[in-house]
């Protein structure tokens, strides 16, 4: 019992490395590493949101005539310019936003439209710029919206795109 009693005596007095608290120095690295960390954090939270950013339409718009059945969601996106191209790689994250829209439709599965339409004022001599429209199936665009964000502007370039003076028809009423 005596040596038990030695032997926890000892254990208090001389503590072995593996119990040992750490140093000064070992505090001050901890702290880096975390500073580092939140650092890394911080640069892979603005990497997603470049990925991924918010997907913001100007205008949706819902018609359906008699003689269509499923309808037509039309999704007009404000654009800032650059080619064709340029603009499709900035549609990545309106696929996925095109589905929860594409859902409150009155209609099962319609069509849904892009309009791309450019902010600038019309000219006096050439009128209003030209909208870029194509249109998508729902199943089309949940493969788009399942697509690696990366490859996502390709398969947005896929479909045909037509220039119209005005994308979006006349009887085209907000979709509650």
């Amino acid at each position: 019992m005596r040596i038990l009693c030695l032997c926890a005596l000892a254990g208090l007095l001389f503590p072995s490395a593996a119990f040992a608290q750490p140093g000064e120095g070992e505090v001050q690295n901890l702290k880096l590493e975390v500073a580092k960390l939140h650092e890394e954090n911080a640069q892979l939270k603005k990497e997603l949101d470049r990925l991924s950013p918010v997907a913001n339409f100007e205008q949706v718009l819902w018609l359906q005539t008699k003689d269509d059945k499923k309808g037509t969601v039309y999704l007009v996106i404000p654009v800032t310019g650059g080619g064709l191209l340029k603009q499709m790689e900035a549609l990545g994250p309106y696929a996925a936003a095109a589905l929860k829209e594409a859902a409150k439709a009155p209609e099962k599965d319609p069509r849904v439209v892009f309009v791309l339409r450019s902010p600038l004022k019309a000219s006096p001599i050439l009128g209003s710029p030209w909208d870029q429209v194509t249109g998508f199936s729902v199943k089309d665009l949940q493969r788009i919206a399942a697509a690696p964000p990366e490859q996502r502007a390709a398969k947005f370039l896929f479909p045909a795109w037509t220039s119209l003076r005005d994308g979006v028809p006349k009887e085209a009423k907000p979709l509650q």
